[in-house]
């Protein structure tokens, strides 16, 4: 068996990394995710219950709740994928591609996340990896 280490970041084998939060703070939130500049953020305004919820492409899904936001509230949505494509890890002699996850670097880039966005409330995350293609 072969576990790959670090974040998984290939087409076939990807990680993610999804999360939604309140904005309490704009300028706080938008400064704060400036400095995270390895994920894929969003700022916007809550316009429809479409927006309360971020999935990824193994089923998992994060979501606000009514009770937490209205709308015109501001909300902060983390949608990472990474892929960079199998030929990048592929060796002809190694068969079959798929591989272990180990998750300690999803739970390392998660608690840092945690630890350095500011200005949001009710920070809903998930993560994980898996055959996406």
């Amino acid at each position: 068996m072969r576990v790959r280490n670090g974040f998984v970041s290939n087409s076939s084998s990807s990680s993610f990394i999804i999360g939604i939060a309140k904005v309490i703070d704009l300028n706080a939130a938008a400064k704060s995710v400036k400095k995270l500049d390895r994920w894929d953020f969003e700022i916007r305004e809550v316009t429809s219950e479409e927006d309360l919820m971020v999935d990824s492409f193994d089923g998992s899904e994060v979501r606000l709740s009514w009770d937490d936001v209205e709308l015109g509230d501001w909300i902060l949505r983390i949608d990472h994928t990474a892929n960079e494509g199998d030929s990048h890890f592929y060796n002809e002699n190694w068969g079959d591609m798929d591989y272990d996850i180990n998750y300690d670097d999803c739970d390392r880039y998660t608690r840092h996340a945690i630890d350095n966005l500011k200005g949001i409330e009710n920070l809903e995350l998930a993560w994980g990896a898996g055959r996406n293609g």
